[in-house]
């Protein structure tokens, strides 16, 4: 049933990619290594196969930018985030298209954690 999901969900983002001719709808489908992780039921597959670069993995807990950018250096700490972790992260964190007041908060957030 699960594959048979993915495989209809892979068919239509195909055709939007074709019809609009956009690699955004190509971005939404399913590799077959994502597809097996799913499958398997297995988190550490899933989360080698999801997390992406600017994420940080806990665990199985994947942490996203927006994780990070939305919640407080007190829920970083709770959740095992370390100041190397964030450091490892600052480059790519740096790569986003905010406004220079978001920018800012960000930097100064991170800066003081």
């Amino acid at each position: 049933m699960v594959t048979s999901a993915i495989q209809k969900h892979n068919e239509l983002y195909s055709n939007f990619a074709i019809q609009f001719d956009d690699d955004f709808y190509s971005r939404l489908i399913y590799t077959d290594e994502e597809i097996s992780a799913l499958i398997s039921g297995e988190k550490k597959d899933v989360i080698k196969s999801f997390a992406s670069e600017y994420s940080i993995v806990i665990g199985d807990k994947i942490y996203s930018p927006v994780w990070v950018y939305s919640h407080s250096i007190d829920d970083y700490t709770a959740a095992g985030i370390t100041n190397e972790m964030i450091d490892q992260k600052l480059a790519l964190y740096s790569e986003f298209n905010l406004t220079n007041e978001a920018a800012t908060a960000f930097e100064s957030k991170l800066s003081d954690f």
